[in-house]
């Protein structure tokens, strides 16, 4: 395949992510899950073209979620969900043993989820939501992000089989 046709397919990508993150600006609300969503963009780009291009995609969009997102946007797409569906293919290609692959990313995903927290206070300032919960409110969100976080992981392998199953040959003709 012509590398001006991928250039054309990852800047199409890198473009999508950006216009949902956008929104970010307009609903504060949505970050997560639009920095979720425009992360699920590039699993096209690592089946169709592998990991460094990607990557290469990866980076145009988290320079433009700097730019045009909202900053807690911006900090979960870039530290989290802008690149794990390279992230995923690359623990699940080369570990062969799930509870083993599963380890890897929970560690991994609460790693980057306390580097998040820490980021968006210094950034944003504190969440002040909170509050009525007391001392339990860090651990209570803890555990719901670490739960919201498996079913994101399995809705992406689904997302990616049916991906396979149904549109990859679709994508192919549109490609040659």
């Amino acid at each position: 395949m012509r590398q001006s046709k991928k250039v054309a397919f990852c800047s199409l990508i890198a473009a999508l992510s950006c216009a949902i993150l956008v929104v970010t600006r307009v609903f504060a609300t949505a970050s997560y899950a639009c920095s979720a969503l425009a992360g699920l963009l590039s699993i096209t780009v690592v089946l169709e073209f592998g990991y460094k291009w990607a990557l290469a995609e990866f980076a145009v969009s988290a320079i433009m979620a700097a730019i045009f997102s909202s900053p807690d946007a911006a900090i979960t797409y870039i530290l989290l969900f802008g690149y794990y569906p390279v992230l995923k293919g690359f623990i699940e290609s080369r570990i062969r043993r799930r509870p083993i692959q599963w380890g890897i990313k929970m560690v991994y995903f609460n790693a980057v989820m306390v580097l998040c927290y820490i980021l968006t206070v210094a950034i944003v300032g504190p969440i002040d939501d909170m509050g009525f919960l007391g001392a339990y409110g860090l651990p209570l969100l803890a555990l719901v992000c670490n739960i919201a976080y498996v079913i994101y992981d399995i809705g992406t392998s689904r997302i990616i089989a049916g991906y396979n199953y149904k549109l990859r040959g679709r994508v192919h003709k549109l490609l040659k």
